[in-house]
């Protein structure tokens, strides 16, 4: 809990469960889906939006800041469209990434090796697009330093950093926008 991923106000490591603050979440919200990261947590409320509360370095909670937070803030909408709603959060080491109700992701965070799919390395401290054309999104899922999206047909498509083979392209060059695994062996 240095960073206050724990969400309680403190900085204290616990050894038991503790009961994440409020925060900027209102009253009456609760949370239907939470991801943890390297230091940082995420919650998706009820409302629709999502709160993130912990380590922030590299702008991971997305609340427009580098500022560290003990206790949960609203994650601003930066790129998400109005009328999109949130269905599925994630969060890596370093960075967070979102699926809209459009289908489109969106990520945020630390981008050092192109983890958030918006064609740049650059940090982002709320939420961009990721670059992904015509690709519509089921899930998503954020690893150290890279991100899979499984699209709407079944098949995962990968960008980040590359140097276990793990975008699964046949290839250890890094992405900055997705794409597709190669088959290998799958049938």
């Amino acid at each position: 809990n240095a960073a206050g991923q724990l969400g309680d106000g403190t900085l204290d490591s616990r050894t038991s469960p503790v009961t994440v603050l409020r925060g900027e979440v209102p009253e009456g919200i609760t949370f239907t889906r939470v991801a943890a990261g390297g230091q940082h947590s995420l919650a998706l409320g009820s409302d629709g939006k999502v709160y993130a509360w912990g380590a922030n370095e590299h702008g991971q909670l997305g609340d427009g800041t580098t500022l560290d937070r003990p206790a949960p803030v609203v994650v601003a909408v930066g790129e998400i469209p109005a009328g999109v709603l949130v269905t599925e959060i994630s969060a890596g080491w370093e960075h967070s990434t979102v699926r809209g109700s459009d289908g489109k992701l969106y990520a945020w965070g630390r981008n050092g090796h192109g983890q958030l799919g918006d064609g740049t390395t650059l940090a982002r401290t709320s939420p961009v697009a990721v670059a992904s054309g015509d690709v519509r999104f089921v899930a998503v899922a954020c690893g150290r330093f890279h991100t899979l999206g499984l699209d709407a047909v079944g098949w995962a498509h990968a960008w980040g950093g590359n140097f276990s083979g793990q975008l699964g392209d046949d290839t250890l060059d890094g992405r900055t926008v997705p794409a597709p695994l190669v088959r290998g062996a799958i049938p």
